[in-house]
């Protein structure tokens, strides 16, 4: 992320305390990366470091902690997600994280799906 996106998030969180759960211990974000079987993308890892994890606007963006914000409907975390897509079986679901979601409840993943590495977002 650009320094300008770091500091729209500062501004967002500044109108907004409850919106972001606050930072998690490097070491924590590294034990987590590695139950997963995944690095984490950069800009996520420092997304986790310095919030946790909470809901930029109507979105969660699924972390290591749940924000007071989350805890209005989207209560979860990148570990519970990301199991909960594993669970499935779904094609190339090792080689994803589950950060976001729009509550749609489907565990289904598109037929053209292709899971890419190296910080890839894929949306459908």
């Amino acid at each position: 992320m650009t320094e300008e996106t770091w500091r729209r998030l500062e501004t967002f969180r500044a109108g907004w305390l409850e919106s972001l759960a606050g930072p998690v211990p490097a070491q924590e974000v590294d034990a987590v990366s590695s139950e997963l079987g995944l690095s984490f993308p950069p800009d996520y890892r420092e997304f986790l470091l310095r919030y946790g994890g909470g809901m930029v606007g109507p979105y969660p963006i699924f972390g290591l902690r749940i924000s007071e914000a989350m805890a209005m409907g989207f209560a979860s975390t990148v570990v519970w997600q990301t199991h909960r897509y594993r669970d499935q079986k779904l094609p190339g679901i090792n080689e994803c994280l589950i950060i976001s979601s729009d509550y749609d409840a489907s565990t289904r993943w598109p037929e053209d799906f292709n899971p890419q590495r190296h910080g890839a977002v894929s949306v459908w």
